[in-house]
């Protein structure tokens, strides 16, 4: 359990010292630093800092506008994780979170002091120095233990498992028809990189409930990660898991079937899977017209959602989740609204993270005796904030792009692959 007695109050009187801070990792949209100073209100805490893309000047893109127009939005959801995603997925995987103060000065020297670390793909963006709060998390990569006994090593699996189910809608159309066959990860191997670089991972396998499928899909990620899979020992990144070692122990063969097992043991995959699903029985080409149709009557203005909106969205899915089969999107009569927040509920959780910390020793086995075995472990969900709106437009045309490149490779059926839920 995390806890905290300090109140973000009481954190305004802290200075943040960049030094204090290392760089862990990033993602598209976000840097995450470790604290490793002398404040107690800061120990064992993760910092989360929102990222910008660079012009050809080296100066973030995007207008004042633009930047005050996401931080309202970030305040006005600051709760989201907790009072949304968290009634949905279950509240015990939801990691509390604590706004802290942030200046330019602080921002600017810890995009210096970070360059180095960085990996080179991600030269042409940086920490958007403009904004005036960033989030500080519980620090999965450490140990719970104030003091860990010597020897003893934290190992932290970060999860990013995408999209877990073949849509079933009957509102898409007979050329996109390959989306029931193929899933959205597949598909979009085929835009994202060269044969020689495509991944054999399929997210299919991990969602599944079958531990020989889980381990496969494990491994599959190991010998080609791109961003689906991060390994960290202590605190530090390791390159590829592959390369998890802890003493000079090759680990990964050991770590790979305990983490099946915690996987099937909590069994959240599966509910993510469901929740998914649920949310998104129409496709994107069903939802888009109740989208534009829900602009046209005002039953969705210009703004962004608010929590309230949220909240509410989530509360009548619930409810009704209990009465009928959301997955084949004929049995619910919802208004446009309702069905366009669901889908981006969904679109929230096709794009979470799973983090999974594991305390281990060089020469102990994380097998255990029996298959059924589960090493004791620490699991939460990240990457919780939600989708905006305005971005409808964009994943209708994202999806189609993908599926549309995917064809060109496989036009006939009975060349496609076909994943497997």
């Amino acid at each position: 359990m995390y806890c905290s007695s300090n109140s973000d109050k009481e954190l305004e009187r802290i200075h943040l010292d960049p030094h204090d801070w290392r760089y862990i990792c990033e993602g598209n949209a976000k840097a995450v630093f470790a604290y490793r100073g002398p404040e107690p209100q800061l120990a064992a805490w993760i910092l989360r800092l929102n990222k910008c893309a660079m012009d050809e000047d080296g100066r973030a893109n995007g207008s004042e506008e633009h930047l005050s127009k996401g931080m309202i939005f970030q305040r006005k959801n600051s709760t989201f994780s907790t009072d949304v995603i968290g009634s949905l997925i279950g509240s015990q995987y939801i990691l509390p979170q604590r706004s802290i103060r942030v200046t330019r000065t602080f921002l600017n020297q810890l995009n210096k002091l970070a360059t180095d670390a960085r990996p080179a793909h991600r030269a042409d963006t940086r920490i958007d120095s403009r904004q005036q709060v960033g989030v500080l998390m519980p620090n999965m990569l450490t140990s719970l233990a104030p003091n860990p006994a010597i020897g003893v090593h934290t190992i932290t699996v970060e999860l990013k498992p995408k999209w877990g189910f073949l849509t079933q809608s009957t509102l898409i159309s007979d050329e996109n028809s390959v989306k029931r066959r193929v899933c959205r990860y597949c598909m979009h191997q085929y835009m994202k990189h060269d044969a020689d670089k495509r991944s054999a991972f399929c997210p299919l396998d991990l969602f599944s409930d079958d531990y020989t499928r889980v381990v496969h899909g494990l491994g599959c990620l190991a010998l080609s990660p791109q961003n689906n899979i991060r390994v960290f020992v202590d605190g530090h990144f390791i390159s590829t898991p592959l390369e998890l070692r802890l003493d000079g122990v090759p680990m990964w063969e050991e770590l790979k079937p305990a983490l099946a097992r915690i996987i099937l043991t909590e069994r959240i995959l599966i509910k993510l899977k469901h929740l998914q699903h649920s949310l998104d029985p129409l496709d994107i080409e069903g939802v888009f017209p109740k989208y534009q149709r829900a602009v046209e009557s005002g039953a969705l203005g210009d703004e962004e959602p608010t929590l309230n909106d949220w909240i509410n969205t989530a509360t009548e899915f619930r409810r009704s989740d209990r009465h009928c089969n959301h997955t084949n999107g004929l049995e619910r009569r919802i208004d446009d609204k309702q069905v366009v927040l669901e889908f981006l509920l969904s679109t929230v959780l096709k794009d979470v993270s799973i983090m999974i910390s594991v305390e281990q020793m060089a020469f102990q086995s994380v097998k255990s005796g029996t298959s059924t075995d589960v090493p004791e472990y620490r699991i939460a969900i990240v990457d919780t904030e939600p989708k905006k709106l305005s971005k409808m437009q964009m994943y209708l045309e994202r999806y189609q792009h993908i599926v549309s490149n995917y064809l060109k490779f496989h036009p006939d059926p009975e060349t496609q692959k076909q994943c497997q839920e």
